[in-house]
């Protein structure tokens, strides 16, 4: 998703979502990511962001179905990352399509948690798999004691709740450290891998 050589496909991401194109952008990176799933021998998992406002859209969710309705195995190894780009508005509704999704058998995980200011709300209303802690409060974290007790209560708050904890942007083997020691076994990064046109294993 990162068009002509950009760092980040934020830029792509927002103007999907204000054209109405985003269900279908993330309907075409879901496919690409089955069709790499369904012919790796591997047993690996990807994951791919979905936006709020296609999570909202039960067309999608119906879609996302039938796209592994053929080969059901695919769905444990497909982890659906709901972004924060868009706020979502109705956490009732917003979880009973998680719910559907995690019924079919995808893992669900809450994106940049932090960067928003619904984050605790998401947390204590959507029943997910996995919280992944924006990168910004993991760079930096041995000069920053303040972000390093704000991830420290944020690990402890998922694992009393039996949610699983991703640590972004881990770019050192410092930040992995500071992460392993606060008991957050899950991390990714520049450290481990940059972003590549296709899956390298």
């Amino acid at each position: 998703a990162r068009f002509a050589g950009a760092e980040s496909a934020a830029a792509t991401i927002e103007l999907a979502e204000e054209t109405g194109m985003i269900i279908d952008f993330d309907l075409a990176v879901a496919k690409s990511v089955i069709k790499v799933l369904a012919t790796e021998e591997k047993i690996w998992k990807i994951a791919i962001n979905l936006s709020a406002l296609s999570l909202m859209e039960p067309r999608c969710v119906d879609a996302l179905a039938e796209l592994t309705s053929r080969n059901p195995a695919l769905r444990p190894r497909l982890l659906i990352e709901v972004t924060e780009t868009q706020k979502l508005h109705d956490l009732p509704a917003a979880n009973k399509a998680i719910s559907r999704l995690r019924k079919l058998g995808h893992p669900i995980c809450l994106d940049d948690f932090g960067a928003g200011s619904a984050s605790l709300n998401y947390l204590s209303r959507l029943e997910v798999d996995f919280v992944k802690i924006d990168g910004r409060y993991i760079k930096d974290l041995k000069n920053r004691p303040r972000d390093f007790v704000v991830v420290k209560h944020v690990a402890a708050l998922c694992r009393d709740l039996g949610v699983k904890v991703i640590a972004e942007m881990i770019e050192t083997e410092e930040a992995a450290a500071s992460i392993k020691g606060l008991g957050i076994p899950l991390g990714q990064g520049w450290l481990y891998g940059k972003p590549t046109s296709k899956p390298i294993w």
